[in-house]
C-alpha cells in the first residue's frame, strides 16, 4: 500500500488518513442503525472517542520507554515515531483500562461497550477495501535508476551504489526537517547495530534545498552521525527517484531491487523488520 496520500504539494501519511474516513463512515452507518436510539448512539461515541484517546497517549507515551534515548536527543520523535507492535499493544491496554474504568464508575453502561465494537467492526468495514483500492507506492521489478552522482562534503564525486551489500538503505533528508530531524537518532543506533551484518546505510542530503554546504556538515559533527552522507548538489538523486517530500526512506536487496519505501520518520522497528530477510 502507498504509504502518503498527496493533495497538492501536501503529503500525508495514508494510513491515518484512512483510518480517519473509516471511522467517520463507520459512525454515520452506526447513526442509521440507531436512528431510532439517539441516546445509544450518542453515549457509545462517547466512549469509543474515549478510548481512541487513551489508546493514542498510551501508543505515544511508551515510546517514552521503548525509544527513550531518541526522545531525549530529539523530543519531536514523539510526533513523528510511530514505533512497532510492543507500542500498538501498550495502546490498546491502555484503551481498554480506561474503558472498563469509565463503565466501573458508572459513567457508561456494559451496553455501551457493545456499541464500541460495533463502530469498530462498521469503520473495519469501511477500511479495508479502501487499503486494498490503495495503489503501491513501488513493484517489485529491479530499479531501473542508472547511475546516480552525489557528491562528498569534501565536493568529490561519489557515485550511489545500490548493489553489493545485502541489503542497502537510502535515507533522503534535510536539516531543515523536522521528521528528518526526529529520525536521526533512530538511525544511528540501528546503524551501529546492523553495519557489520552485511547492512549498508547512505543518507542523502537534500542539498538543493540547504542554505549552505557548512551547515549540513555542521549538523552531522553535531549529531555524530555515524553512516555516509552525501550531497545531492544538483538534484539529480531527487529527481531520478522522484522525491517530492521528505524524509523518504527506500530499501534495496542485493540486486537493486526497491523491496519497501516509507514517506515519513523511521524508527528502529521499521528498519529491522525491513531487513530482517536480508541478514545473518
Amino acid at each position: 500500500m502507498q504509504n502518503t496520500i498527496s493533495l497538492g504539494p501536501l503529503n500525508l501519511p495514508a494510513l491515518p488518513v484512512l483510518l480517519i474516513i473509516s471511522v467517520v463512515a463507520g459512525h454515520l452507518l452506526l447513526r442509521l442503525i440507531y436512528r431510532k436510539r439517539s441516546e445509544d448512539y450518542s453515549r457509545g461515541s462517547d466512549l469509543f472517542f474515549s478510548g481512541l484517546l487513551l489508546f493514542l497517549g498510551g501508543w505515544k507515551l511508551s515510546l517514552l520507554l521503548t525509544n527513550w534515548q531518541t526522545v531525549l536527543k530529539a523530543p519531536l520523535a514523539l510526533v513523528y515515531l510511530t514505533g512497532g507492535i510492543i507500542n500498538f499493544i501498550a495502546g490498546f491496554l491502555a484503551a481498554c483500562a480506561g474503558i472498563a474504568l469509565l463503565v466501573r464508575s458508572g459513567k457508561f453502561r456494559l451496553p455501551d461497550i457493545k456499541t464500541v465494537l460495533l463502530i469498530c467492526a462498521l469503520s473495519a468495514v469501511v477500511l479495508f477495501p479502501l487499503v486494498l483500492l490503495m495503489p503501491s507506492s513501488f513493484t517489485d521489478s529491479p530499479s531501473e535508476t542508472g547511475t546516480v552522482t552525489l557528491s562528498t562534503l569534501e565536493g568529490r564525486p561519489e557515485t550511489l551504489e545500490l548493489t553489493g551489500a545485502s541489503v542497502t538503505i537510502v535515507n533522503f533528508w534535510a536539516t531543515w526537517c523536522p521528521p528528518c530531524r526526529a529520525e536521526i537518532p533512530e538511525l544511528i543506533e540501528f546503524y551501529k547495530e546492523y553495519k557489520e551484518r552485511g547492512v549498508r546505510l547512505i543518507g542523502v542530503n537534500m542539498t538543493t534545498t540547504e542554505s549552505s554546504v557548512r551547515g549540513v556538515s555542521t549538523f552531522i559533527d553535531d549529531q555524530n552521525i555515524n553512516f555516509p552522507v552525501y550531497l545531492d548538489s544538483w538534484g539529480e538523486a531527487s529527481t531520478r527517484f522522484e522525491i517530492n517530500s521528505i524524509p523518504v526512506t527506500m530499501v534495496f536487496d542485493k540486486d537493486g531491487n526497491l523491496i519497501r519505501q516509507k514517506t515519513g520518520a523511521v524508527d528502529s522497528a521499521w528498519l529491522k523488520s525491513s531487513v530482517r530477510n536480508f541478514t545473518d
